[in-house]
């Protein structure tokens, strides 16, 4: 039967990443508390989940007008996460650090200080764990679209590298990676007559 994995309310955003063979991340909107970014971390034992206790990203709430949040587990016990903020819609992210079902959160950090309006115009958050040090995630703003890389170091996370793949308007790119330098994005190609297209990026 599911069970919940949080006794509060999500309004419109939720990711989830794997941690080990046992464990889980997962982050979401919560919709009790105004709609802040936050985290919970689940272990599973047979069909026995343990849940532990939601924290709180950032006390500013996320986006919900076509944004979403993403996490990637960078490791067992780490992860960063991404997401829009509210009012000023900027990029958003934040590492965390696991021990057991206890979430450390960092200071989060902006990415995009560019606002964006509109969910057709906006920052979409897939994110991925190149399987060795680093997270990228793809994003849009304004019509354009770019990616970042980002590692982390205890609970600080940083971006290493952005940059610019589309200067048109792609729709709903996501991305996932091959390996520690190659990777593939998927993408609605608006520039030709909006077929699904995809891209392999390397590094």
């Amino acid at each position: 039967l599911p069970i919940s994995v949080s006794s509060v309310g999500v309004n419109a955003c939720i990711s989830i990443s794997t941690l080990s063979s046992t464990a889980v991340l997962t982050v979401f909107d919560n919709s009790n508390s105004s709609n802040y970014p936050s985290a919970v971390v689940s272990t599973i034992s047979g069909t026995t989940v343990t849940n532990g206790t939601a924290v709180t990203l950032e006390s500013v709430g996320v986006s919900t007008s076509g944004f979403f949040m993403g996490v990637a587990a960078m490791s067992s016990t780490s992860g960063v996460a991404v997401w829009t903020r509210t009012g000023d819609f900027y990029g958003r992210a934040v590492g965390m650090t696991i021990s057991g079902t206890t979430i450390t959160v960092g200071t989060p950090i902006t990415y995009s200080a560019a606002s964006t309006t509109s969910s057709s115009s906006g920052a979409m958050q897939p994110i991925t764990f190149d399987g060795s040090s680093a997270a990228y995630s793809i994003y849009k703003v304004s019509s354009k679209t770019y990616v970042n890389k980002f590692v982390l170091s205890g609970t600080s996370a940083s971006v290493a590298n952005s940059q610019e793949i589309f200067t048109y308007n792609a729709i709903s790119p996501s991305i996932a990676s091959f390996s520690s330098s190659a990777f593939m994005v998927g993408y609605g190609d608006n520039s030709s007559g909006t077929y699904v297209s995809a891209r392999v990026l390397l590094t």
